[in-house]
């Protein structure tokens, strides 16, 4: 029973045009394009059971946590759009959220996900409209199916998958039972210093480290006290001047850039305490004059989503004599790996698009050069 809202029949008419018929793919990718438009009426209703279900886990002070495949990430935004208009306060300390093979584009809440870089499903979205969340994890080409998108076959039976799913869940669900039963929030200041123009105390973790760090060398300590295991996630935003970060805990270093870079980086690390002790330490070099960084950890669960300003831009990597004359592989944007045309989030000031080109067999060296 399809609810038609606007021009929905016209979209899949295209869709049926461009698309190969009766494949696996495309049948796939159907399900779950167009959910806002296109959810149906039954999938409405037990929508709305869902949300009220939740609910009333939620007043009874029972954390909820939902763990979703493919098009149900649709749901879990929907059903949090919900929860935060009902009770915003409620929803941040009871309700969680683990996406399988995500479609999303961004983090809604108290939200982690597993998404596999061969899970050929996902890839096409992000070929198509490029702002999926970017694979956090590697299951082999062709592992449970040809499309690796598979909850079962794929994502559940796969070691490395199962285990980040099994370390999900225990985190949401030990900070949830602290929050949700009334144990008290794990909001934590911390305490920063910083060797250079300026020292920054009494920031909590998910606020970034000044307006625009400067030149100079800076040194900035993160103390965990939600020492359980848990997902911390580094940004960092070295827009057009190149800076050097380099994050250890323990003496031993967890994350860093591959020397003086430019633009937005992002890791996320799987938090040990007794790998990784009480704290994390920010080393930031920036040695050129004119830079302006901006650092973000959200190390307690809170999130940096959106403190970093970058802007949506499409992208081509495309010329007139391309296609006749090269072949051309290893497209990369600011040094990081990105397909041939797509979308995404660039801060504002001057990037580096580069590609690997060489000619195709047969074609003269007078009409190309490898470059």
């Amino acid at each position: 029973m399809i609810v038609d809202h606007g021009s929905t029949l016209r979209f899949w008419g295209f869709i049926y045009e461009n698309l190969p018929s009766d494949s696996s793919l495309t049948n796939a990718f159907m399900k779950w394009y167009d959910p806002d438009r296109d959810i149906g009426y039954w999938a409405e209703k037990d929508l709305n059971k869902m949300i009220e279900r939740v609910k009333w886990s939620l007043k009874q002070n029972k954390p909820v946590i939902i763990i979703s495949h493919s098009e149900g990430n649709f749901f879990y935004r929907s059903i949090h759009k919900a929860l935060v208009q009902w009770d915003a306060e409620k929803t941040q300390q009871c309700f969680a959220g683990v996406g399988i093979a995500t479609p999303l584009s961004s983090k809604f809440g108290n939200y982690t996900y597993i998404t596999s870089s061969n899970d050929k499903i996902i890839n096409m979205a992000r070929r198509l409209w490029g702002s999926t969340l970017n694979s956090n994890i590697t299951i082999p080409d062709g592992f449970g199916g040809f499309l690796g998108h598979a909850l079962q076959k794929t994502y559940l039976s796969h070691a490395d998958s199962r285990r980040r799913l099994k370390n999900d869940i225990e985190w949401h669900a030990n900070r949830l039972i602290q929050r949700c039963r009334g144990k008290g929030k794990s909001s934590v200041k911390g305490k920063r210093s910083v060797k250079g123009k300026s020292s920054i105390k009494g920031k909590t973790c998910g606020q970034p480290v000044a307006k625009a760090g400067g030149k100079g060398n800076h040194r900035y300590t993160y103390a965990l006290k939600h020492t359980s295991p848990h997902k911390v996630e580094i940004s960092f935003e070295a827009y057009n001047v190149p800076d050097n970060i380099k994050i250890t805990a323990n003496g031993k270093t967890i994350a860093k850039t591959d020397g003086l870079v430019k633009g937005f980086h992002q890791w996320e690390i799987d938090y040990d305490p007794k790998k990784h002790g009480t704290k994390f330490i920010a080393h930031i070099d920036a040695p050129k004059g004119g830079t302006a960084w901006k650092l973000c950890i959200d190390c307690e669960g809170s999130s940096c989503n959106g403190q970093i300003q970058r802007k949506k831009i499409g992208y081509s990597f495309s010329g007139a004599e391309s296609t006749d004359y090269w072949t051309c592989s290893n497209y990369r944007i600011d040094g990081s790996p990105v397909q041939r045309w797509g979308t995404k989030k660039l801060s504002v000031g001057k990037h580096s698009f580069s590609a690997n080109c060489w000619c195709k067999w047969g074609v003269s060296a007078g009409l190309c050069k490898s470059f």
